[in-house]
């Protein structure tokens, strides 16, 4: 998603997530936890905060990608 959004040249990118943990959108650390019925996952094989390395990744791109056009 991230590449395909830095393709389109845009002049910002918004990462939204708010803590969706049901829904899988949630970027922050996850570490494998179980709270009575409820089982939470983490990123394996990535890190516990694989995600957001990801994310800084591609801000990182977008970011030189932005300043080759400048």
């Amino acid at each position: 998603m991230f590449e395909s959004a830095i393709e389109a040249r845009p002049d910002f990118i918004s990462v939204t997530s708010f803590n969706e943990w049901h829904e899988g959108t949630q970027i922050e650390p996850a570490v494998p936890a179980k709270y009575g019925e409820r089982q939470y996952r983490d990123y394996l094989p990535l890190k516990p905060d694989g995600y957001l390395d990801l994310s800084h990744k591609w801000v990182k791109e977008f970011e030189a990608v932005q300043a080759e056009e400048q």
